[in-house]
């Protein structure tokens, strides 16, 4: 068998490709990045959300800016890139110069399927965004807001060290939150690599208070304030949130006694959901509500800025609303590959973004993973402890709600199978697929797992080396 640095080698290496993508791709080539951008670059000279429908800033082709949102992140980096701006030039060519090319596509179609009522012209759309390019000064500072998601990697990989637990093994996580997909959202500037850091560290930390063997004060604090960053992230992760108390509530309950468990529970719990609040209600209901953020004043924000055809009122593009359409679920999972495409995103396929995998790549990945959670359900009924069973059918309950609240969006708002929007469950995932670590001392089992672990670390190694533009 490998020495064990040759084998964590391998998982980390990969974290070094999200620097090349960082400093090597042009602004505004990743998944919604300029939308991002923007929210990061209003927060750096303001305290308060920007008032829906507001000119001078960037809405999506839904009509949709990052700033209303009410994530944290926004404020966070924006105030952080507001102190460090000085350090990082900002780009050589103006916003006009970036974005220019992109709106022309967008305003002038000459492949859309639908029309507006100039043909494929949308003339309101391209005014507001010549609209928002007329207010910009100077040029935009990509590197900053990306660098600041690399820092924000290579904390979490300092954090999470720092969490002493032995149940169960951390090298059960590796095969996930080392996954080409995962290590490439902190490549870019967005907020998914935030809520991604949360979510885990706020799980780990559920290990680490099950392995310290004490629900005190200190350590609701702890739980508390990282639940709430969670509540402050985007909306997909609270999923984990949920997930970590669950795990929490297994974990330190006693099944011979659960009076006794609830008397120690309760108290922590409450304790700690009072202080979940202090990070989310600022910017997630207090601000809001302060400037006139509510749903209606989004919606008609959404209606004046979205690109014709994608209007919530007017919704002609072929994506959107399917379930209006007739469309069904059995139509997206048997005829449109919608489970096939999702996962294969998780893994390592962008497609409408920058990067591709080669296929053989992707498959044999599945096929480890499927057989990786095949030998974990064997176990488990073979020689599972009642706690390991609950852990896992924990697991796979969280993971299903995932996939069905991501099935529901593509169905009831945009069919966007993408890989990321299951990246609340990754955790859950990893006791699907290796929790067989985690449920049997086994050394001859516990070896196959990590040989399945290695093979898996050099795909991922292949993956990025075998990128190619889309």
């Amino acid at each position: 068998m490998m020495r064990k640095k040759t084998y964590l080698l391998l998982f980390f290496l990969p974290l070094l490709f999200p620097i090349l993508v960082a400093y090597t791709t042009e602004y505004d080539v990743h998944s919604d990045e300029a939308n991002h951008l923007d929210a990061f670059y209003y927060y750096e000279d303001h305290w308060l959300p920007a008032k829906a429908g507001s000119p001078g800033i960037y809405y999506s082709l839904y009509g949709v800016s990052r700033i209303m949102t009410g994530e944290l992140v926004y404020p966070l980096y924006g105030k952080i890139g507001r102190l460090l701006r000085p350090i990082f030039p900002p780009e050589t060519r103006s916003y006009s110069d970036l974005l220019l090319p992109t709106i022309n596509k967008f305003a002038f179609p000459s492949t859309l399927p639908f029309s507006g009522p100039t043909g494929g012209v949308d003339l309101v759309y391209y005014q507001q965004r010549m609209d928002f390019l007329q207010r910009q000064t100077g040029a935009p500072n990509v590197r900053l807001y990306r660098t600041l998601n690399l820092l924000l990697l290579g904390f979490t990989l300092w954090a999470a060290s720092r969490l002493r637990f032995d149940w169960p093994p951390r090298e059960m996580f590796l095969a996930l939150l080392t996954l080409p997909s995962v290590v490439y959202i902190y490549g870019y500037a967005n907020s998914d690599a935030f809520a991604l850091s949360v979510s885990v560290l706020t799980v780990l930390y559920v290990f680490h208070i099950h392995a310290a063997g004490g629900l005190t004060r200190r350590r609701a604090l702890g739980f508390g304030l990282l639940l709430g960053l969670i509540w402050a992230s985007k909306m997909n992760f609270w999923l984990t949130g949920f997930y970590a108390l669950g795990m929490l509530i297994l974990l330190e309950g006693n099944a011979q006694s659960w009076k006794a468990s609830l008397q120690r529970l309760l108290p922590f719990l409450g304790l700690a959901g009072l202080l979940s609040l202090l990070p989310m209600l600022p910017y997630r209901v207090i601000l809001p509500r302060l400037v006139g953020n509510d749903a209606a004043a989004i919606r008609h924000a959404q209606e004046l800025y979205a690109r014709f055809g994608m209007k919530p009122s007017n919704p002609l593009m072929p994506r959107l609303a399917l379930g209006q359409k007739g469309f069904t679920w059995r139509d997206l999972l048997l005829e449109m590959g919608w489970l096939q495409t999702s996962f294969r995103q998780m893994y390592a396929s962008f497609n409408y973004t920058t990067l591709t995998v080669a296929r053989p790549v992707v498959l044999t990945a599945g096929l480890l993973y499927s057989a990786a959670a095949l030998l974990t359900a064997v176990i488990l009924l073979r020689q599972g402890q009642t706690r390991h069973k609950m852990v896992y059918i924990w697991s796979a309950l969280v993971f299903l709600l995932n996939l069905g609240a991501s099935l529901h969006h593509s169905l009831t708002s945009d069919y966007t199978p993408l890989g990321r929007y299951l990246f609340p469950s990754l955790v859950p995932l990893a006791f699907i697929t290796f929790g067989g670590l985690a449920f049997t001392t086994e050394a001859r089992t516990q070896r196959t797992y990590r040989l399945a672990l290695a093979l898996l670390a050099l795909l991922h190694l292949i993956a990025w080396f075998t990128l190619r533009p889309a």
